[in-house]
């Protein structure tokens, strides 16, 4: 039996998108002259591969890019112009808008409600439909904490339950499809919004043995995927940069630890790698911020 993404049943759409205003509500928008573009959210470029460089992690598939998504206007515009919006009126956490002022309510053909935040009132079709930055803000929150706790989930001994529950609350969205030809059969996936996609994306790469990993590379920190457990950068470039600073840090810590002899050579050790993990960069900074912490050393020890 084969997983695959039936292109009758596995569309999603795009648009170009801008920011406007609507009852004093940022509110994301289908542009003026945008043309409605379908496309397989669910068959995503090949992203288990180590890229050469970050930005070409960019793009890979929808529940990459919403990981790294930072919540910035211009992030989220890039975001919904390459993905489309989350389709968060499908969506039972969102549906009501809550947190928004009060408006009306539409039903869709399931019985469900949902709030007419979601619905632009001079347009029609595809373009009606809109998502106020606040909601789409905080279905990335919810996204990033679910991934979050997916890949702690094996330290998180009794809360692993609370775990599972949860991501598959987010799952309910999401329905198989059996499909019969001459080659046999195959399984397919029914979704009703691209949230459901990045859940249902998440799972497949969690059942492939794939980890979501953040890049080791001081100042990158990109998600990233892979099957390998010793692969610890997003790509060739970070892995080589990376260990370059690391060889310039030691030399650094080799250099402040022969500057004081005098001193706990464990305790400098620990306490330069503690200022370098905090960010501290620079041979001279790092001297600097050492000899304070010296000083106060000697202070408190006389």
């Amino acid at each position: 039996m084969t997983q695959q993404a039936f292109s009758w049943s596995a569309q999603w759409w795009r648009l170009r998108y801008e920011i406007q205003e609507r009852d004093g509500v940022p509110v994301i928008v289908a542009a003026s002259g945008a043309e409605v573009e379908y496309y397989d959210p669910l068959t995503p470029q090949n992203i288990t591969r180590r890229p050469r460089y970050p930005e070409e992690c960019e793009g890979a598939a929808p529940h990459l890019d919403l990981a790294r998504l930072d919540g910035s206007v211009d992030g989220v515009l890039q975001f919904v112009n390459r993905w489309g919006l989350l389709g968060l009126w499908a969506c039972p956490a969102y549906q009501k808008a809550e947190g928004l002022p009060i408006r009306s309510q539409a039903t869709n053909l399931r019985g469900e409600k949902y709030s007419t935040w979601y619905h632009h009132p001079h347009k029609m079709g595809r373009y009606r439909w809109q998502e106020p930055l606040p909601l789409f803000a905080q279905a990335v929150r919810d996204f990033q904490e679910t991934l979050d706790e997916l890949t702690r989930i094996p330290q998180a001994g009794d809360r692993a339950l609370i775990v599972q529950l949860r991501f598959n609350e987010r799952l309910k969205g999401i329905r198989p499809l059996a499909n019969y030809e001459k080659q046999g059969w195959s399984i397919g996936w029914e979704f009703r919004s691209l949230l459901d996609v990045v859940h249902l994306l998440t799972l497949l790469d969690l059942l492939g043995g794939r980890t979501f990993r953040r890049c080791r590379k001081r100042r990158c920190g990109n998600i990233y995927l892979t099957k390998h457990p010793e692969n610890q950068y997003c790509s060739d470039l970070c892995r080589k940069a990376h260990q370059i600073q690391r060889s310039r840090e030691r030399r650094w810590a080799d250099n402040i630890m022969m500057s004081h002899p005098d001193v706990d050579q464990a305790w400098l050790r620990k306490q330069v790698e503690r200022l370098l993990e905090q960010g501290v960069s620079g041979e001279k900074r790092l001297k600097k911020v050492m000899s304070n912490l010296i000083a106060t050393k000697k202070q408190e020890g006389s």
